[in-house]
């Protein structure tokens, strides 16, 4: 007991040094832990700027004040120390560090939360800045204090939105019920449409079957047309020979007018020598007999089948000329059918012009038998030849012979090159049917021989009937003489009265001509729209046709329309009772405070801490008493001499013991003195304080093995090698922040660092309740390792230290 023998009686300071030395732990641990007891629960006492800067604004007609009434609350809150400044006082504030944050409401605020009814609304915003240069902690404590003002200011205004929701969601209800009134008057509507519908099916049936008539009508109509067009061409052409006839009938009027003044003045001579007349009736009657023979043999010549060839011919080259015509209008392929068509053409006016030319000898020569046998003067004879001769125009045949032969010869060459000579064709056929004509001029060869043909026939058939009935009258004249004088007297008075009606008449035939011509215009321009009139007969059966078809079409639709109209009926029966369903089902829903209440904070979280740590300080214990008791221990082996003896001891085991007892007194005082200061002075209550001791004991014995050996084997770089492994183990030993949020090194050394077990069974033995059996079988192997070392030290440098005492 040399060692403490020397304390109380040599050294007694050393009671004062060694007092002390064990109340650093208690001192360290305390008067830190005391520091940082509740840090969080005097968050209050934050200086916080509050600067408005918001202007009111207007919702639904209501003037609101948001950044006014965050400020007034803010202030009045006790959650952290707001004060309202303005913007340049918080930032010099913000600047000196008078205060750790400065929360700005925005001149916006306002207005940005009456936008929610806006195409497009706008979040409010709030700005906060702190100062992490002046204390980080109090900027990361001001963070998470704006973050618990923004979810509440977010919950007032979810709130303030949800009352102005369901005032809407009011309204809405009423235009739901609206839209229920309209959906049954729609309803109603539905069912009159219904009823006109049916109407409507009806008469579109009706117009169906109208339509079918009417296309079975313009059907029928257009069968007949073709009678009808061909009763214009045929009524056109009459017409012209009509106006033809009529216009010669006009030219002959004035001979005519001359021709009634000579034969009333004949007849007045005819009553002075009708004694004369009557003496030469017999011999004329002779004459008459033997003309009337004559002529009956003419007219049996004009007859002959000759003049029906001729007149076939006429028909045959007509046919060919209208199929040639109508050739033109086809394509180049047809050149040589054309070519065929011409040849034939050419034959046939061959035959044509040689059966004139023989039907015109012919009735030349049976012409002038007649006027022999008739015993006709001279004169009589001249004026038949002559009117005879005018009507055969044989030049205008041969001219057209001509032309048609040409126009073989071009047609041949046109094989070669028929697309380039096709105009030429045109041409030639154009000048043919010049050449040729129609029936009704008589300037041209089928006019000329028409007009010949029949003033041919109808002059001998007028001869033939004058001959017998000349013969006849002179027969009677010869019977009755005296009739005839008196005849001859009447006649005279006849002709007197006719030429006193010739005027009139004369003004007749040139109305009846003016009339024809009249009527020949109109019938050539009915017969020149005829092809119109057919296209528009044929467009309109085309039409009623579309018009039939469409007809049915939209009667076969109308009838989809009815079973249409009772589904949108019974949907409209069923919208009419969702919308008034709807609308009663919002007008059940009223806002209460509990509702707005659940849509502003619609989750709320509830903490279960499977352990209990009452404060800050609670939870930094662990490490700040272990810290402490590293401490404690350092200014220990750095102020006492746990090296040089104080006494004379027998052998070093004494030596060893008096050492080792000194240490282990020294660590006893220190964990009392601790745990009596954490509990009595900072108030810390254990889950268990038995363990919460014993694993403390066993911290201080392994802390005390480690420092004590380093300082006896290495002396001062001991020291300082403790001295690092406590900024290692204040490091890496978990005893603040989780290690996860440590670097990578650290994160290496810890399972290596002897702290960490330590601070890790106070946990389980003062705040967690667990096992800390895995702690103490980690910290008891380390503890034995040192406790190895330290004796080693004591017996291999025991002896040397006794001589050398025993020396002074």
């Amino acid at each position: 007991m040399h060692e403490w023998r020397y304390i109380f009686k040599e050294k007694r300071f050393l009671i004062i040094v060694f007092i002390a030395l064990a109340t650093v732990p208690s001192v360290y641990a305390v008067t830190f832990l005391n520091s940082v007891w509740n840090t969080y629960g005097r968050i209050s006492q934050l200086p916080v700027a509050v600067v408005n800067l918001d202007h009111a604004a207007k919702q639904n007609n209501k003037t609101i004040k948001l950044g006014k009434s965050l400020a007034k609350q803010l202030v009045d809150s006790d959650s952290m120390n707001f004060t309202q400044t303005s913007a340049k006082q918080a930032k010099k504030g913000l600047d000196d560090g008078k205060y750790v944050m400065a929360i700005t409401i925005p001149k916006n605020f306002s207005k940005n939360a009456a936008s929610l009814s806006d195409k497009n609304p706008k979040r409010m915003r709030l700005n906060y800045e702190t100062s992490a240069g002046h204390n980080f902690i109090a900027s990361k404590l001001s963070e998470s204090a704006i973050n618990k003002l923004v979810a509440k200011v977010n919950a007032q205004v979810t709130r303030t939105y949800a009352k102005a929701l369901y005032a809407n969601l009011a309204k809405v209800g009423d235009g739901l019920s609206d839209g229920a009134a309209g959906a049954t008057k729609l309803k109603t509507g539905t069912t009159k449409l219904q009823s006109g519908v049916q109407t409507i099916t009806t008469n579109l049936n009706t117009l169906a079957a109208g339509t079918t008539t009417l296309n079975t009508g313009i059907n029928s109509f257009n069968n007949q047309l073709s009678t009808y067009t061909n009763g214009v061409a045929s009524a056109s052409t009459g017409s012209k020979s009509l106006a033809t006839g009529l216009s010669q009938l006009q030219a002959q009027t004035p001979t005519l007018t001359t021709g009634i003044t000579s034969l009333n003045s004949g007849a007045q001579q005819l009553s002075t020598g009708i004694t004369q007349y009557t003496a030469g009736v017999s011999k004329a009657n002779t004459g008459a007999q033997q003309l009337n023979a004559g002529l009956k043999t003419m007219q049996a010549a004009v007859n002959d089948n000759d003049v029906t060839t001729l007149q076939k011919g006429l028909s045959t080259f007509q046919a060919g000329l209208n199929k040639l015509n109508s050739s033109l209008s086809q394509s180049s392929t047809d050149t040589t059918a054309i070519i065929e068509t011409m040849t034939t053409l050419a034959t046939d006016l061959k035959t044509l012009s040689t059966g004139a030319q023989t039907q015109q000898a012919t009735l030349t020569k049976n012409l002038a038998t007649a006027i022999q046998a008739a015993n006709l003067t001279d004169e009589q004879a001249a004026t038949i030849q002559k009117a005879v001769q005018s009507s055969s125009d044989t030049d205008a045949t041969t001219t057209v012979m001509k032309d048609m032969q040409t126009l073989a010869s071009q047609l041949t060459t046109l094989k070669t090159t028929a697309t380039e000579q096709q105009k030429e064709l045109a041409t030639g056929v154009s000048a043919l049917n010049s050449a040729f004509g129609t029936k009704d001029d008589t300037t041209t060869l089928y006019g000329g021989m028409a007009l010949y043909i029949t003033q041919t026939q109808t002059g001998v058939a007028k001869l033939t009937t004058g001959s017998t009935t000349l013969a006849d009258g002179l027969q009677t004249l010869t019977d009755k003489g005296a009739t005839l004088k008196s005849g001859a007297t009447t006649l005279a008075n006849g002709t007197k009265q006719l030429q006193q009606a010739t005027p009139a008449l004369v003004s007749g035939i040139n109305e009846l001509t003016t009339g024809g011509n009249t009527l020949t215009s109109g019938l050539n321009q009915l017969a020149a729209n005829n092809s119109k009139f057919t296209n528009g007969t044929n467009e309109l059966a085309t039409g009623s046709q579309k018009l039939d078809s469409g007809a049915n079409q939209l009667a076969a639709g109308q009838k989809q329309v009815g079973p249409a109209l009772t589904k949108l009926s019974n949907g409209e029966t069923t919208l009419a009772n969702s919308l008034a369903d709807g609308a009663q089902q919002i007008a059940d829903q009223k806002g209460t405070s509990a509702i707005y209440d659940q849509i502003a904070k619609p989750v709320l979280t509830k903490h279960t801490d499977q352990t209990k740590v009452a404060n800050n300080g609670t939870g930094m214990a662990p490490l700040m008493m272990s810290v402490g008791l590293y401490v404690g221990l350092m200014a220990f082996n750095l102020l006492m001499d746990m090296v040089t003896p104080h006494g004379k001891y027998k052998n070093a085991f004494r030596y060893f013991i008096d050492k080792t007892t000194l240490l282990a007194a020294f660590s006893l005082a220190s964990v009392a003195i601790l745990a009596v200061g954490v509990h009595f002075i900072l108030g810390l209550d254990a889950l268990s304080t038995a363990k919460s001791v014993g694993v403390l004991l066993i911290i201080e014995l392994m802390f005390a093995m480690i420092v004590s050996t380093l300082n006896l084997w290495l002396s001062r770089p001991g020291a300082f090698l403790s001295l690092i492994l406590l900024v290692l183990q204040l490091s890496g030993a978990e005893g603040t922040y989780p290690i996860q949020l440590s670097n990578e090194f650290f994160a290496t050394i810890r399972p290596y660092l002897p702290m960490t077990y330590g601070i890790h069974a106070l946990r389980e033995a003062m705040m967690i309740g667990g096992s800390i059996s895995h702690d103490i079988w980690v910290m008891l192997p380390i503890t034995a390792v040192f406790a190895v070392t330290y004796t080693a030290y004591y017996f291999t440098h025991g002896k040397q230290a006794l001589r050398i005492y025993q020396k002074s």
